[in-house]
């Protein structure tokens, strides 16, 4: 018994110290439920979830956070904003380390009077390119279409 009650005070304690540790570091979040699964080391949001990764903020129903790898992974009707760029889609994997975030499935970004619809998008926040796959683009000059667009949110340049 003794043994059960060091152990789980010691659990206690690296979960405390590693969690602590990664704040510095790590994106703000908040949600109507929040826990954290020892398993997998994810805090699980549910309920108007918001997180803020540097200066990028995720909007979803429902998502889930490692603190120690900075990763996101939400699902169910997603809203990315980044400096005056509008993402929306099915799903999103961020990786903050790598400054990436992956946007699945019914995607709509809006920018700058232009809007391209497509199945996917890779935004790379670094460079500020936005890669999109088979895409829908219209703007004020009329709808294209082609497999691949990028579009640079800094210099609002698009490229197919």
């Amino acid at each position: 018994m003794r043994k059960i009650r060091l152990f789980q005070g010691l659990l206690i304690l690296v979960v405390m110290l590693s969690s602590s540790l990664a704040w510095a570091s790590v994106p703000e979040v908040s949600a109507d439920r929040t826990y954290y699964d020892i398993n997998t080391g994810f805090y699980m949001l549910e309920g108007n979830v918001v997180v803020h990764v540097k200066n990028m903020e995720i909007q979803a129903p429902a998502a889930r956070v490692s603190l120690a790898t900075m990763e996101v992974y939400a699902e169910g009707g997603i809203s990315v904003f980044q400096g005056g760029a509008f993402f929306s889609g099915d799903s999103v994997y961020i990786n903050g380390r790598e400054r990436h975030a992956y946007i699945d499935g019914n995607i709509r970004m809006e920018d700058n009077g232009l809007t391209i619809t497509g199945s996917r998008a890779d935004f790379n926040w670094r460079t500020k390119d936005v890669i999109l796959s088979d895409v829908t683009i219209t703007d004020a000059a009329g709808q294209r279409y082609a497999a691949e667009a990028v579009y640079n949110v800094r210099s609002k340049s698009l490229s197919y």
